[in-house]
């Protein structure tokens, strides 16, 4: 499986790792395990570092629709993407795209650690639901 991601409820974080050439079906479908209501706020840390994506023009819009639908079902927490320096292209058109249609804070990043020291010093927000509940959600994996 070419995207790897795990959900921390401790901390209030996702992980995303791709590996290898990832096509729009791959981040669909991660994209559809991880944007559940229990991690919706959670601070997100994509590595792209060892992934490249194979996108169309109609493949970021399409990504872009969807990150603003997700956007309108709630808070959506902070999104860190570590990328390769040498990548252009696609994965630029992706980020730009992605920072139009988001509703949250969104960094771009050559370096991990930059990356997680940026994530650590935005504040994750708690849906309401969770907190009137002390709900701690199930761990995801996937």
């Amino acid at each position: 499986m070419p995207v790897l991601w795990a959900a921390f409820h401790s901390t209030r974080l996702v992980t995303i790792t791709f590996k290898g050439v990832i096509c729009r079906q791959d981040i669909d479908d991660c994209t559809d395990g991880i944007m559940t209501p229990a991690t919706l706020s959670y601070r997100k840390l994509v590595d792209l570092r060892q992934g490249s994506l194979a996108l169309s023009p109609d493949d970021i819009a399409a990504l872009a629709e969807h990150a603003r639908e997700y956007g309108r079902s709630g808070v959506m927490g902070a999104l860190a993407i570590v990328a390769r320096p040498d990548e252009h292209g696609p994965q630029a058109l992706l980020f730009e795209a992605l920072s139009l249609a988001a509703d949250r804070p969104l960094k771009v990043f050559r370096d991990l650690q930059a990356a997680r020291d940026w994530l650590d010093a935005v504040p994750s927000s708690v849906p309401a639901w969770q907190m009137a509940r002390g709900v701690d959600p199930a761990p995801l994996v996937g």
